[in-house]
């Protein structure tokens, strides 16, 4: 759990983690160098239940940072993640437990979204529990986004994580994209359950709420190429429609913002560059709408914003 002056929602989330019905768990909270008093309410809290182990970090290093600091400590087999304004229901750790056999890599289950409207979203879009074994369909199912590309709300084997080189990428926002990205890729048997076991709160001022900002962008355009780059020797993949569905999504959110427009059409020629080669395959028929978004790869860059605004009425 990174923690980074979060002393408002700290301790019922902390409590969350403790006051589970399974209670062989190990909780390594990494603070991340707070201002508030976060790392003095952690340290009352260790005090007196010697599974929470705090990790105070000296300098500020950004979420990333905080959660490849915490599994360099991790003891146990498994590994969830969650964030320290969040909360766990009391079975979450029991319902997915229960389902981690040897050949399973990680157990996905559902969540609840609170927003500041009090508005409640449920994330998985599958009927039932189900069992994805086919690398093929784990890879279409995250494309698809079938499952939310967060972190939390997963049962993750530490070794799987471990031996694929599986970490949070570093000084960027958004992170969690490109970390589900390369899950969904080495993952050989996940198993899906429709039990909620995270309860994820969108605060005002917190990334979500914020919407599209310039640090947005720039870790956008770095996770495209980071994608584009993983994929380089394997265009026929179908996670190439993640690829597709990011630079889509970058190039949406440019258009929005009223950037300058020399710096806007310079990062188009880059992004346009990045998808050349990834566009023209068999992946990209399977959803018209995935099909739609490639099209704008095809088109010259000076009609891009145009492309954008028909799509966005008609799709």
């Amino acid at each position: 759990m990174p923690v980074y002056n979060a002393s408002k929602y700290l301790e019922a989330s902390v409590y969350s983690v403790l006051n589970q019905n399974y209670s062989n768990i190990e909780l390594l909270v990494i603070d991340d160098s707070s201002t508030d008093d976060s790392l003095s309410i952690l340290n009352r809290i260790s005090t007196h239940d010697n599974r929470c182990k705090v990790i105070a970090l000296s300098k500020n290093g950004g979420q990333s940072r905080a959660r490849n600091e915490g599994f360099k400590y991790a003891s146990g087999d498994f590994i969830y993640y969650m964030d320290s304004d969040d909360i766990l229901p009391i079975d979450a750790i029991t319902l997915m437990v229960v389902q981690m056999d040897e050949d399973t890599d990680l157990v996905i289950g559902d969540c609840i979204t609170k927003g500041v409207d009090n508005v409640k979203l449920y994330s998985l879009k599958f009927d039932n529990n189900i069992n994805l074994y086919n690398h093929y369909h784990i890879e279409e199912s995250f494309a698809d986004g079938k499952w939310n590309s967060a972190p939390w709300a997963k049962l993750i084997r530490k070794e799987f994580l471990k031996s694929n080189n599986i970490d949070f990428f570093e000084g960027i926002v958004m992170e969690d994209e490109l970390w589900n990205f390369k899950v969904a890729y080495y993952a050989k048997k996940i198993k899906i359950i429709k039990n909620i076991v995270y309860e994820y709160y969108i605060r005002e001022n917190s990334t979500m709420s914020q919407g599209v900002q310039n640090k947005h962008i720039s870790s956008m355009i770095i996770i495209v190429n980071e994608m584009a780059c993983f994929l380089k020797n394997k265009k026929d993949n179908v996670l190439t429609k993640s690829l597709v569905t990011m630079a889509f999504r970058l190039v949406a959110s440019l258009n929005k913002k009223p950037n300058n427009d020399i710096k806007t059409k310079a990062i188009y020629k880059k992004i346009s560059y990045c998808m050349k080669g990834y566009v023209f395959n068999k992946n990209m028929f399977s959803s018209f709408k995935i099909f739609c978004k490639s099209l704008l790869f095809l088109l010259p860059v000076s009609t891009w914003n145009t492309y954008i605004k028909i799509l966005n009425k008609r799709l």
